[in-house]
């Protein structure tokens, strides 16, 4: 099996997470949207065995619900990076690609003029993750399922995990 990519979807296990990485929720596995409809969209960083959610938790061997790779690992300062780590951080910059840096507050910020110090943490910014979600409705509510009582089918555009609300259309069926 090939190493889950930034933006891939699937299970916790079939992702391969480790401590560390940072993953949104994505589908429940029973199908059930109102059920899990308090974790849709958030993004939760992995524990060594599973995820704390808030108000409960996901572990990771067996749970069958899907999650979309967010990042992999904690961020390494500049002096902690191998050598072609820094080159391909200074290449990117010599291209004009948008250098980040990682704030006090744990948030990824554009980076002008990086200058590469040492101690804090640098990436290159990510190319958007764009998808398309698909909600279906039967006169009780839009669900991620298909079904032959559908009246209306609900589509939008989610770029990096938020609704794009000018994509969004509504057909009826």
């Amino acid at each position: 099996m090939t190493k889950a990519k930034i933006g891939d979807t699937g299970t916790l296990e079939q992702l391969g997470v480790q401590a560390g990485d940072v993953v949104e929720f994505v589908e429940w596995s029973n199908g059930h949207s109102e059920a899990g409809a308090f974790a849709y969209g958030k993004k939760y960083t992995v524990g060594d065995k599973r995820i704390d959610s808030g108000c409960g938790w996901f572990e990771i061997a067996g749970n069958k619900n899907i999650f979309q790779l967010i990042s992999r690992g904690a961020p390494q300062a500049f002096n902690d990076m191998t050598d072609a780590e820094k080159g391909a951080l200074l290449l990117a910059k010599y291209r004009g690609e948008v250098v980040q840096m990682l704030s006090v507050d744990y948030d990824w910020k554009d980076c002008a003029d990086a200058r590469f110090v040492g101690k804090f943490a640098y990436r290159v910014k990510p190319k958007p993750v764009v998808d398309v979600v698909d909600l279906f409705y039967a006169g009780n509510g839009f669900t991620q399922h298909s079904t032959p009582f559908d009246t209306h089918k609900l589509i939008y555009n989610r770029v990096d995990g938020e609704i794009d609300c000018a994509s969004a259309v509504l057909v009826k069926l």
